[in-house]
């Protein structure tokens, strides 16, 4: 059943049209957010037969005792009763599936994007590395440790990091206007995807802290470097 967003709408069932009037909003994405609820009488104006199907009733238990109180009225409405569910443990086990897929399709991008960043640094520091092979040699006669000529490459690509850290930051802290923005069109009007504040300035950090260390531990090549073999090659 379709409703325009007005106070007092016109519903078809069949042959038969009659106007209802729009009393509140519910939250829903069926149909775009088009979608009505009706109360038993106003279902009942419509299809008469409504009066006698089978109903569903909402009964909510302060507590966590909810098989017992399912047990009860199972046992003392067994004549009236067709089916019961228990929605408090149905949720639970859908966000625990929920929750479970999401954490192995986060790690997984986590690797992946790890995996990709060390592949691309590996070819940069070790193209590097090759590249100013002589460089480094001469600068390690001169007095240059290697951990100081490691240090050097890392602080080399530490701007680049930075720059799309901060960038990934403050796409990240507008990301909630936009996400509501876009539940918004299909009916959701509030959408609970917060997060802290400080969370993106913390990945940030993160990340230019994991893209350093990977910078030293693919800069390690350079320790093998001997001014000596320079000269005599």
């Amino acid at each position: 059943m379709r409703f325009r967003r007005t106070e007092r709408d016109r519903i078809h069932h069949g042959g038969t049209a009659l106007g209802y009037t729009v009393v509140g909003y519910i939250q829903s994405v069926n149909d775009g957010g088009s979608v009505c609820e009706l109360t038993n009488a106003g279902y009942t104006r419509l299809d008469p037969d409504f009066a006698h199907s089978p109903r569903t009733l909402y009964v909510h238990c302060d507590g966590d005792d909810t098989a017992r109180i399912i047990r009860v009225i199972n046992d003392t409405c067994a004549g009236l009763v067709t089916h019961t569910a228990d929605m408090e443990r149905m949720r639970d086990t859908s966000q625990q599936m929920y929750g479970s897929v999401m954490s192995t399709v986060s790690l997984a991008m986590l690797i992946l994007a790890v995996d990709l960043t060390g592949l691309v640094l590996m070819m940069i520091i070790r193209s590097t590395i090759v590249r100013e092979r002589h460089r480094f040699g001469i600068l390690k006669a001169l007095g240059y440790t290697s951990g100081q000529l490691m240090r050097q490459i890392a602080a080399m690509l530490m701007p680049a990091t930075v720059i799309g850290a901060a960038l990934g930051a403050a796409v990240a802290s507008i990301a909630q206007p936009v996400t509501d923005a876009l539940f918004a069109t299909v009916g959701v009007m509030r959408s609970q995807f917060d997060h802290p504040a400080l969370l993106p300035a913390v990945a940030a950090l993160d990340l230019a802290a994991v893209q350093g260390a990977l910078a030293l531990a693919l800069a390690t090549p350079i320790c093998v470097i001997s001014p000596y073999q320079l000269i005599t090659e």
